[in-house]
């Protein structure tokens, strides 16, 4: 009986999977810690804008005269400076290169679209007015960045966008342009 060797067969490379990207999601009590922080901000703009409105208007003079008519103008026109500065605040600063407000950018949290890039103005814009869907929804609009996957509220999903934690740990794939000042 004749014995041959073979050589064993050559090691093929191990392939193992690449691992998945993390992405750091901005969690929900970051979230809510951020909408705390831009109320804040908010209401300091807001107390200036209404001594300011009302001084500039006479509505402090018309309401001690009893002119109730042009003390209800200030109190709209308060209101509307409220309602239109709010949603340029919000609109203006997410599209910014900044990508986020200053509630989100004190905690470190971008918004982008799902590619981790900088959402344009018009996407900014139905973020802001999605979030109406959000309170609508007796807030669980907003309470569903606890369970989804990605963190996302309901205004997030209906415009297609993250909130992302800027950490080193986010991958250049996921979150290109997330991050460039």
């Amino acid at each position: 009986m004749e014995y041959t060797m073979t050589p064993p067969p050559e090691p093929q490379a191990a392939t193992t999977p690449a691992a998945a990207p993390f992405v750091a999601y901005a969690g929900f009590w970051r979230r809510v810690a951020a909408s705390i922080l831009d109320g804040i901000v908010g209401a300091g703009v807001a107390g200036i804008l209404f001594l300011l409105i009302l001084i500039s208007s006479g509505g402090l003079s018309a309401s001690r005269q009893g002119n109730a008519p042009a003390a209800f103008a200030s109190i709209m026109l308060l209101y509307v400076v409220f309602v239109f500065g709010g949603w340029l605040y919000c609109t203006l600063m997410e599209s910014s290169k900044y990508q986020g407000t200053i509630g989100k950018l004190a905690l470190s949290q971008r918004v982008t679209d799902l590619e981790g890039k900088r959402i344009t103005f018009g996407r900014a814009n139905a973020r802001f007015f999605a979030r109406f869907l959000s309170s609508m929804t007796c807030g669980i609009g907003y309470i569903m960045a606890a369970f989804t996957q990605k963190k996302q509220t309901l205004h997030d999903m209906v415009a297609g966008t993250l909130v992302l934690s800027q950490q080193s740990s986010v991958p250049p794939s996921v979150a290109q342009n997330a991050f460039q000042s």
